[in-house]
C-alpha cells in the first residue's frame, strides 16, 4: 500500500476507533471487547511515513518565541 493509502486508513481507523469510544459509554456493550478491539485496531494500524510540515501559522508563533 502506498502512503496515501496508508493515510486514507489511518483516518478511516480513526473514525472506527471514535465509534468504539462512544460504543464504552453505553452500558450494554461488554467494556472489555470494545477496549481489546480498540487495542487490536492500535497495533495493527500501518502508520505511513510522512513528515508533518507546519502552517504558516505555526512558523509565525515559532519566530515570535
Amino acid at each position: 500500500m502506498d502512503e496515501a493509502g496508508k493515510i486514507d486508513r489511518l483516518i478511516h481507523l480513526m473514525f472506527e476507533l471514535k465509534e468504539l469510544a462512544k460504543n464504552l459509554e453505553d452500558p450494554r456493550n461488554d467494556v472489555d471487547v470494545t477496549l481489546a478491539t480498540i487495542i487490536a485496531l492500535i497495533i495493527c494500524a500501518d502508520v505511513p511515513d510522512v513528515t508533518i510540515l507546519p502552517t504558516n501559522s505555526n512558523i509565525s508563533e515559532i519566530a515570535q518565541a
